[in-house]
């Protein structure tokens, strides 16, 4: 059985969410439903997180809602101007964390 629930405020969801762990071992799952937009943000950084491990698999890079860390640099999907890393272009902030390996100019 599944039961949808719209909640009026996002504080609404994310209190909801954050007790979400209380309900370990019973057969109820919460979840939250992404925007069209912030689902496609957030594959674009998947990929981009497999394709920059295989670079380099020895860099930490992680993926939070739509945002992507690699290191300690945070990068975010701008789709008028792609990747970006604080409020400017990320490709150069990618060439200086992996080396200027010639790979990172593909992407």
């Amino acid at each position: 059985m599944t039961v949808v629930a719209e909640l009026e405020k996002e504080s609404m969801v994310f209190e909801a969410l954050k007790n979400s762990k209380n309900l370990r071992g019973a057969s109820i799952l919460l979840d939250k439903d992404l925007s069209k937009d912030s689902r496609d943000k957030k594959a674009v950084m998947f990929n981009l997180k497999k394709t920059l491990s295989n670079i380099d698999d020895r860099k930490k890079i992680t993926v939070r809602n739509e945002r992507m860390r690699v290191d300690n640099d945070w990068f975010y999907w701008d789709f008028n101007k792609k990747i970006m890393s604080n409020k400017i272009e990320g490709n150069g902030v990618l060439k200086r964390i992996f080396n200027k390996n010639p790979a990172i100019e593909c992407l």
